[in-house]
């Protein structure tokens, strides 16, 4: 499997498209649950829960962010529930993949990407909240 970026501007003309390969990753359902469980904790009970999780995918995409600095673009691959690393693919301005970095924190801290991310504990992998 692979996954493609179009390079385009605001009146959709396309400067560039590359791809890259990468492996599918499935997510258990228990796993999916346990990250429900812990997202909505005291706003809604278990089982609603686990009745979201059941109409979650089973397979992961391939990225959750995008970004452009200094004319290198930086794609963050998706990981199923907020853990303590987050890989990021990055290639140049003409799509040519330069290398994977993974940035790390602390194993009792997690990384949570997006504006609309609630941080939380996942008891299941014994990971704590990441502060403010």
């Amino acid at each position: 499997m692979s996954y493609k970026i179009h390079v385009i501007d605001l009146n959709k003309k396309e400067y560039t498209s590359f791809m890259l390969e990468s492996k599918v990753k499935t997510i258990p359902q228990k796993e999916k649950e346990n990250y429900m469980i812990a997202l909505v904790k005291g706003l809604a009970p278990d089982v609603i829960a686990i009745r979201i999780a059941k109409t979650l995918p089973n397979i992961e995409t391939y990225y959750q962010n995008i970004e452009s600095y200094n004319d290198n673009l930086y794609v963050f691959r998706s990981h199923s529930i907020p853990v303590n690393y987050q890989a990021i693919d990055i290639f140049n301005s003409e799509g040519r993949y330069l290398y994977k970095g993974t940035i790390t924190v602390d194993k009792d801290y997690t990384i949570i990407t997006g504006p609309f991310q609630r941080c939380v504990e996942i008891p299941a992998i014994n990971l704590n909240a990441s502060p403010g």
